[in-house]
C-alpha cells in the first residue's frame, strides 16, 4: 500500500457519519463553512454542557471561581484558534509561512475554526473527577477482568473477551478519556435521526491525539503519538472511515496524527499550565512569592544544566575547560548577590568577581569562545528573564496597604497573597501564555514538512525558547498542588463513588437483553438497568443490530457475537458512568447506597 500524502483538501474533509439535512435556501447567501456548523452543534450538545460540572484540578470543589472542564475547554478553544492563525500567518516575514498557506490564504481561517472545535471537545470523554477518575476506572477493570470468579455463562469474562479479540478486554483495562471522547462523537452512525452530534471527519480526526488501539501503545516510545490509546475496538470501523477520508493512514495500516492535533494539544498544555496555576494560588495552595522563588530556582537550575552541557563540549581542551568552569562558578556567585537587597550586597566582592571573570579569557581564540558562550548563556536564560520584571514588582512593594492601618485598608491584605500581588501574577501569566503560543507556532512552522508527512514525533511546546518555561509551570503544579491533603482526600472519596457505581451497574447488565435474562437478573439488577438513560440503551441496540446482521449473514459466529455483545453492554456502563458530572455521580452513589 502506497502512502497517502496528506493535503489540506483531504485533511479538511467535510464528510460526516450521516447525511446532513439541507439548510434553508436563505442560508446560502451567508459565507459560513461546514466547520462553523460543527462549532454551533458542539456548543449545543449535551456532551459539551456536561463539562460545566466536571473536575479540572479540584474535585467536588464548592467555590465559584476555580475552573471546571467547561471553562477550561473554552480557554483551550480560544487559544487553539489563535495559535492556528499564528501557525498559518506572518505579516512581517512571509518566507516563514509554509507554502500551502501562502498559496491559499483562506486555509488559515478554516484550520482555525477546526482547531477551535477541537478545543471545545477535547475533554468530552473525561469521566467524573478528572484524570483520577480515569485511573479508578482502569484499576477497577484490571482487577475485575482478572478475577476468575467474575463470569458470564460459567466462563471468566476476561477470558471470554480475549478469545474473540484481546482489544476488547484492554479497552477497559486501559480506559482513556481520549478514546472515550471519540466514542461519544461516533454515536451518530448507530442511529439515524438521533440527536447525537454529527461532526465532519476533519473535526473528529483532530480529537484523536493518540491514533492507537488499546493493545499497541507505549509510554516509553520516543514518538508522543504512541504514548496512549486513542480508540476502542468498538470504533475500529469509524476510525478507518475517518482516517481514509482525511488521508491520515500510513502504508502499514496504522494511523498518523492529523496536523491540527498538534495545535490543539499545545493549546491544552498552555491553558492548563497557566490557568490552573492561577486557580491554585487563589485556592491558597501556595503564594505568588513562593511561586516566584520556586520558578527562579528552577530556571537557574535549568540554565546551569544547559551551560554545563555546553562547557562539557570543551573537555578535550583542559585549560579552556577549567576557565569555563570557573566562569560558571563566578556567574552563580554574582547571581546569588543579585538576589540580595541592595544595601546588603557585598559590592567589593562583586567588583572582585567581575574583574576575575574578565581576566579569565586573554587570547583572541579564548575571547571568541567567551563571546559564543555569552551568546548561548543569554539564550538559555530566557526562562529566568521571563519572570524578572513581575518578580521585582511583587518583592519591591506590591501588596502593601500603605501607612493607613484602618480596618478597610487591612482587609485588602487579609490573604497570604494580597490582591495586588495576584493581579501582577495573573498579568504575568497572560504574557507567558502569549509567549508559549509564540514558541509553539515557531515549532510548527519549523517542522511543517515532518508534520505533513506524519513523521514528526514531538510536541509544539518543545524545541523552542519557551519550552523551559512550560516545564517549570508544570513542575510547580506537581510540587504545590497535586499531592495536597484536601485533594487527596477528595480523590479517595471519588474512588469509593466510582467503584461502587461500577460494581452495581456492571453486575446488572451482564445478562441484560439476553434471551434468558430473567433466569439471571435479580429485581435489583433490573432497577439498575432502568436507571441507565434510554439513549445509552439505544446506542447499544444500534451496535448490537450490526453484529446480529453479521451472524445472520454467516460472517460471525454466535459465540463470538455473544462475547462482543457483552463487551457492548460493559461499554454501555462506562459510557453512562464516564458521562456523569461530578455532582451527579456523587448524588447517585448516595441514593444507591441509602445515604439520601
Amino acid at each position: 500500500m502506497e502512502k497517502c500524502p496528506m493535503t489540506w483538501s483531504q485533511l479538511l474533509s467535510e464528510e460526516r457519519q450521516q447525511p446532513k439535512a439541507e439548510k434553508p435556501k436563505y442560508f446560502s447567501k451567508f459565507d459560513m463553512t461546514e466547520f462553523d456548523d460543527d462549532y454551533l452543534s458542539i456548543i449545543s450538545s449535551q456532551a459539551f454542557r456536561r463539562l460545566q460540572d466536571k473536575t479540572q484540578v479540584f474535585p467536588l470543589d464548592k467555590s465559584d471561581f476555580v475552573r471546571t472542564r467547561l471553562t477550561h475547554s473554552l480557554e483551550v478553544s480560544v487559544i487553539a484558534r489563535q495559535l492556528a492563525l499564528m501557525c498559518t500567518q506572518d505579516k512581517e516575514k512571509q518566507e516563514y509561512v509554509p507554502q500551502d498557506f501562502r498559496d491559499d490564504p483562506t486555509l488559515g481561517n478554516r484550520i482555525a475554526t477546526v482547531a477551535a472545535c477541537a478545543g471545545l471537545l477535547h475533554d468530552t470523554g473525561n469521566p467524573p473527577f478528572g484524570h483520577y477518575g480515569e485511573e479508578v476506572l482502569r484499576d477497577w477493570f484490571r482487577r475485575k477482568l482478572q478475577d476468575e470468579s467474575f463470569t458470564f455463562r460459567g466462563k471468566p469474562v476476561g477470558q471470554l473477551l480475549d478469545e474473540v479479540d484481546l482489544r476488547m478486554r484492554k479497552d477497559f483495562e486501559n480506559f482513556e478519556g481520549n478514546a472515550q471522547g471519540l466514542r461519544i462523537l461516533s454515536k451518530a452512525r448507530l442511529r439515524k435521526d438521533s440527536h447525537d452530534v454529527n461532526l465532519t471527519y476533519a473535526v473528529m480526526n483532530t480529537l484523536i491525539k493518540y491514533p492507537n488501539p488499546s493493545t499497541d501503545f507505549s509510554k516509553k516510545d520516543p514518538d508522543v503519538k504512541r504514548h496512549k490509546m486513542g480508540y476502542y475496538y468498538a470504533e475500529r470501523e469509524i476510525m478507518e472511515d475517518i482516517c481514509t477520508a482525511t488521508c491520515t493512514k500510513a502504508p502499514d495500516g496504522s494511523y498518523v496524527r492529523h496536523p491540527i492535533v498538534y495545535i490543539m494539544e499545545a493549546a491544552d498544555d498552555i491553558a492548563y499550565a497557566t490557568a490552573d496555576l492561577a486557580d491554585s494560588v487563589k485556592k491558597g495552595r501556595f503564594t505568588v512569592r513562593e511561586f516566584f522563588d520556586f520558578y527562579t530556582k528552577e530556571a537557574n537550575s535549568i540554565t546551569d544544566s544547559h551551560l554545563m552541557a555546553y562547557i562539557d563540549s570543551y573537555k578535550d581542551d583542559e585549560a579552556l575547560y577549567r576557565k569555563l568552569l570557573r566562569y560558571l562558578d563566578i556567574h552563580k556567585e554574582m547571581r546569588a548577590q543579585a538576589n540580595i537587597n541592595y544595601k546588603y550586597k557585598d559590592q567589593k566582592k562583586l567588583s572582585k568577581l567581575n574583574a576575575e571573570r574578565k581576566a579569565l579569557f586573554q587570547t583572541e581564540a579564548e575571547q571568541k569562545v567567551l563571546a559564543t558562550f555569552e551568546e548561548y548563556k543569554d539564550k538559555v536564560k530566557i526562562a529566568r528573564n521571563t519572570i524578572s520584571a513581575s518578580k521585582k514588582a511583587v518583592f519591591n512593594g506590591a501588596g502593601a496597604a500603605g501607612p493607613d492601618n484602618s480596618v478597610f485598608r487591612q482587609a485588602l491584605n487579609h490573604s497570604d497573597t494580597p490582591e495586588e500581588e495576584f493581579a501582577i501574577f495573573e498579568n504575568w501569566l497572560e504574557g507567558v501564555r502569549l509567549w508559549l503560543m509564540y514558541g509553539a507556532q515557531f515549532t510548527f512552522k519549523r517542522n511543517y514538512s515532518a508534520i505533513m508527512d506524519g513523521t514528526f514525533p514531538g510536541e509544539l511546546i518543545e524545541g523552542n525558547n519557551s519550552s523551559d518555561t512550560i516545564h517549570i509551570l508544570k513542575k510547580a503544579m506537581s510540587a504545590f498542588v497535586y499531592d495536597a491533603h484536601d485533594i487527596v482526600s477528595l480523590e479517595l472519596s471519588a474512588r469509593r463513588i466510582l467503584e461502587s457505581l461500577l460494581e452495581d451497574f456492571v453486575q446488572a447488565v451482564l445478562y441484560a437483553d439476553e434471551p434468558d435474562e430473567s433466569d439471571h437478573m435479580t429485581t435489583i439488577d433490573d432497577r439498575y438497568v432502568h436507571m441507565i438513560p434510554d439513549n445509552f440503551k439505544l446506542d447499544y441496540l444500534g451496535a448490537k443490530k450490526r453484529i446480529e446482521d453479521l451472524v445472520n449473514a454467516g460472517k460471525q459466529s454466535r459465540q463470538s457475537a455473544d462475547a462482543e455483545e457483552l463487551y457492548l453492554r460493559l461499554l454501555m456502563v462506562t459510557d453512562f458512568i464516564s458521562g456523569m458530572t461530578d455532582s451527579y455521580a456523587r448524588n447517585l452513589y448516595r441514593i444507591t447506597n441509602g445515604l439520601d
